[in-house]
């Protein structure tokens, strides 16, 4: 049984009225009308606000709220959450709303499916409260560092004479000996290399080549490769040998450049699109591959800002152009003694910026139809390859080998290398929507 109050102005006040009459009897009732009331003020009463059955003190009314969810309304499904009633002048009792629960304390943090969230709630905030007060007064590390006991865990990490004496070996007689035996010692001592630099944050390059210092051999990124295939090692079963990689590089940067093309606003970009479609015209696979390279970072343009403060507090913002970031990609230059001179302009530039030149690729010739030469430079390493492709794979490896971070100016393109070309995700990936939105047209297309 319902009753509906009138909204118009000439009975507002008696709907006021009969409101504030509105009483909680019992925690099992919903909003009843005190029959008292009713027997005092008959007259006031329009008739259609009165059922023509009689009124019974356990009958309910319904509330303004129309079926909103209100703490003074008691229903089944939160009867067994509560543990007290309260009383009210005017509502009488009613169940208060129970703050306390779990999912108003502590929501847990969601870690799997495509909306990640950290833990929520009072508790999570109560921490963070007293951890920020006690960092302010020093009980707590600011820069939340390992504990001293777990730093002296992985650097006491001991292991047998073998790879002790491998290490000493390669150490001294590395440089000189026959590289399948420098390999076999190389595979025996990969565990070493993985625990002297566990705080990648800490590691330099510089001191990873001084104490493996048979890397700086000219067969060094075979090493590298090693240890590559050592930490995944399904990447022989993708890669068996150089045809399948190149049958896997074929599809891959075809299927971006169908889905990306339109996109393409640079002028050099436009102009290297048109000199890869007169190439597959002629059918020059070599000359294609090297102009799919340069493509990539226009294909899948990196968007950053990377910022410095200087002693005096001078900031400096540089936001790597279209340009820049194929350069930190790919360098293509018309003779091997230019890399020098511009190895120098770059460190200077970077080091403006408080960023390190991280590994890339030098092709070496007058165009891109005549590339005779390629490179890979790691720290002060040069490396020669006999095509771009083998440069390009290497570099790759390289970043994976030696725990390198890719170049900020050019962070996209290299992980969708990683990604669509080796078939590798981590959780260290850090994806932008252009990014996510390559990936997604991939995926559509593979399920086609």
């Amino acid at each position: 049984m319902s009753y509906y109050l009138p909204m118009d102005n000439s009975d507002s006040q008696l709907s006021e009225a009969l409101f504030d009459s509105f009483i909680v009897p019992d925690p099992n009732a919903a909003l009843i009308e005190s029959a008292e009331y009713v027997q005092q003020i008959p007259e006031q009463i329009p008739e259609y606000c009165i059922s023509k059955n009689e009124i019974n003190e356990n009958q309910t009314r319904v509330s303004r709220s129309y079926n909103r969810y209100s703490p003074y309304d008691s229903s089944s499904s939160r009867s067994s959450s509560v543990s007290s009633v309260h009383s009210h002048v005017k509502f009488g009792t009613y169940n208060p709303m129970n703050w306390t629960s779990q999912r108003v304390y502590f929501i847990p943090a969601k870690a799997e499916g495509p909306n990640q969230t950290h833990a929520k709630g009072k508790l999570v905030e109560r921490w963070k409260n007293v951890s920020r007060r006690l960092r302010s007064v020093g009980a707590i590390d600011l820069n939340r560092k390992k504990s001293d006991s777990l730093r002296n865990t992985e650097s006491n990490i001991t292991f047998s004479d073998d790879i002790q004496e491998a290490k000493e070996w390669l150490k001294n007689e590395g440089c000189s000996a026959l590289f399948e035996d420098i390999k076999v010692k190389w595979i025996l001592t990969h565990e070493i290399r993985k625990t002297e630099f566990p705080d990648l944050k800490l590691r330099n390059l510089n001191d990873l080549f001084e104490s493996w210092i048979v890397l700086k051999s000219p067969r060094g990124h075979e090493l590298i490769s090693e240890d590559f295939f050592l930490d995944y090692p399904s990447q022989k079963t993708l890669f068996p040998d150089w045809k399948a990689y190149l049958t896997k590089w074929t599809k891959v940067s075809n299927i971006l450049i169908n889905v990306r093309r339109s996109s393409i606003k640079d002028k050099h970009a436009k102009g290297l699109l048109s000199k890869l479609d007169s190439v597959h015209i002629y059918e020059d696979n070599n000359t294609a591959d090297v102009i799919k390279i340069l493509l990539i970072p226009y294909l899948t343009p990196t968007k950053t800002i990377i910022k410095k403060c200087d002693v005096s507090g001078v900031k400096k913002n540089w936001k790597p152009s279209l340009e820049e970031s194929a350069r930190s990609f790919v360098t293509v230059v018309p003779n091997i003694s230019e890399i020098e001179s511009d190895i120098i302009q770059r460190r200077n530039k970077y080091c403006q910026f408080g960023c390190t030149i991280q590994p890339f690729v030098y092709l070496v010739g007058e165009d891109l139809s005549s590339i005779s030469q390629s490179y890979v430079r790691v720290d002060n390493q040069l490396w020669t390859f006999n095509s771009p492709l083998e440069a390009l794979d290497a570099c790759f490896k390289a970043y994976f080998g030696l725990n390198c971070s890719y170049p900020r100016e050019c962070y996209e393109s290299w992980i969708f290398i990683q990604q669509h070309i080796y078939g590798l995700k981590t959780e260290y990936d850090q994806l932008s929507a252009i990014t996510t939105s390559i990936s997604n047209k991939f995926d559509m297309l593979n399920t086609q």
